[in-house]
């Protein structure tokens, strides 16, 4: 009978009722555990009223703690309406654009419907991120899910493959180039910019590869041609200017005006010599090299260089005489 009496007074448990789970939830809620708390009013049917503020205070929480995998997993589970955590969602995106957190603000902006501007704003700044880290492919994903608008990705491109280039990171600024689809049009200021200065500080081969990388048209750069040649020739640089003028097909009316103004400063600044250089490679009309040895020849006269004064009359004014006769093959 003892042993009767034993399992007589063996009691089950009393089971979990509602008024105890929701005693238990708001213990829960006072210590903090807001997410313990409302899965507890979710797994025995609690009001939502009872445990939908404990989950959306366990989402804010997260998120103010940048634990977005967690809040979004808890939003998704408990289905919490978006109208009640926009606001935390707007200030969410501006700590991460403060942070300089642009994927995520972006991601937030684009997920919470914030507006297009938002959008734009962080997916730009993220897009430029990306490509600044040689994250191309990370950049077009990105544009992709946000649907960037094609100019401003343009745009935000065109501004790095400019900075690149200006560093003369040719390879870089290439692939940016071909990576986003960037039209020439809208970079050949920038090409002909640089193209111009290599030209001219002599630096050939640059500018030759970026002339043909880039397709330049003869009538961007034919200014920049004629002044690197009349440069050449004032510093007596006689082989690279014969160079510019095959390499790039100056006509010869042109090599005739640069040469016939650099042969008169030439004569001018007594520097006889290398006047006689120009005349005999660069073609210059009699005409013009009469009209320039009269000019100089008066000039020196005034002056009182007689002897320059008459060299310069035998030398380069009478072309049935001289030097002058056998240039011209008289």
């Amino acid at each position: 009978s003892g042993l009767l009496c034993f399992f007589v007074m063996i009691r089950r448990p009393p089971r979990s009722t509602p008024s105890n789970s929701s005693a238990a939830s708001d213990v829960y809620k006072r210590q903090g555990k807001l997410e313990l708390a409302a899965r507890i009013g979710k797994e025995f049917k609690l009001p939502p009223e009872k445990y939908m503020n404990a989950a959306i205070s366990a989402f804010v929480s997260y998120i103010k703690r940048e634990r977005y995998k967690d809040a979004f997993k808890l939003e998704k589970e408990f289905r919490i309406p978006r109208e009640q955590i926009k606001n935390e969602m707007d200030a969410a995106f501006e700590r991460n654009m403060n942070r300089k957190h642009y994927d995520m603000a972006a991601r937030i902006a684009k997920e919470y419907n914030l507006s297009r501007e938002k959008i734009n704003t962080a997916g730009v700044k993220a897009f430029k991120s990306y490509i600044i880290m040689n994250k191309f492919d990370e950049a077009l994903k990105l544009a992709e899910d946000l649907n960037l608008p094609w100019n401003i990705r343009t745009e935000a491109a065109i501004e790095e493959f400019i900075l690149r280039f200006n560093k003369g990171k040719y390879e870089d600024a290439k692939y940016i180039r071909e990576t986003f689809k960037i039209p020439d049009e809208k970079i050949y200021d920038t090409v002909i910019k640089v193209f111009n200065y290599h030209l001219e500080k002599g630096i050939f081969e640059v500018a030759q590869s970026l002339r043909k990388e880039y397709k330049l048209p003869d009538r961007k750069i034919m200014d920049s041609v004629i002044r690197t040649l009349e440069l050449l020739l004032k510093k007596n640089e006689f082989k690279l200017a014969r160079k510019v003028i095959k390499d790039y097909s100056v006509q010869k009316e042109q090599v005739s005006e640069i040469a016939c103004k650099v042969f008169e400063e030439k004569l001018i600044k007594k520097d006889i010599a290398n006047a006689r250089v120009i005349l005999k490679e660069f073609k210059i009309k009699p005409e013009e090299v009469r009209r320039i040895a009269t000019k100089a020849y008066s000039y020196f006269s005034k002056e009182g260089h007689l002897k320059l004064a008459s060299l310069v009359k035998e030398e380069f004014s009478k072309p049935h005489k001289g030097f002058l006769d056998k240039i011209l093959g008289r």
